[in-house]
């Protein structure tokens, strides 16, 4: 019997791109970018096609990391850890607003609360000493428009 012979490997374009988006970086913890996961056998065979390998990779996945490092030390991404800053300061200072919004509210309508029932125990003492006093209601109501006038 005569052996088949070996299919060679060969794989659709689009196969082979789909293969390759699976390699990816990753930033670590300490802001260094890395491969993922070191690259499969097929990614391997593609990328040497390409005439590359897995540590062209590696190297510029480290070219990326240290091109990042000098931007930071440029001074690029201050203006967005200055603009965060400013955007964090002006949310506290809406949130205080507010707070002291409410709290002025509340204290206003605790003092109207205060003032009405000072109203109400003040009419009441005027009542019962109008009731005990003697004077009669036409007295006591030219009494009260002779001492508008006086101070008019």
């Amino acid at each position: 019997m005569r052996k088949l012979d070996k299919r060679t490997n060969f794989m659709t374009v689009q196969a082979a791109l789909k293969e390759l988006e699976k390699i990816e970086m990753v930033r670590l913890t300490d802001n260094k970018y890395r491969l993922d996961h070191a690259a499969k056998a097929t990614q391997k065979i593609i990328l040497k096609a390409f005439g590359m390998d897995a540590s062209i990779i590696k190297h510029y996945a480290e070219e990326i990391s240290i091109k990042l490092e000098e931007a930071k030390k440029m001074g690029r991404t201050r203006k967005n850890e200055f603009s965060d800053t400013i955007e964090q300061q002006i949310e506290k200072a809406q949130i205080k607003v507010v707070k002291s919004k409410a709290a002025y509210e509340s204290s206003v309508s605790s003092l109207q609360v205060l003032l009405d029932k000072r109203d109400a125990v003040r009419k009441d003492e005027l009542w019962k000493e109008i009731l005990k006093s003697e004077k009669t209601y036409e007295e006591i109501l030219r009494y009260i428009k002779v001492d508008n006038l006086t101070e008019e």
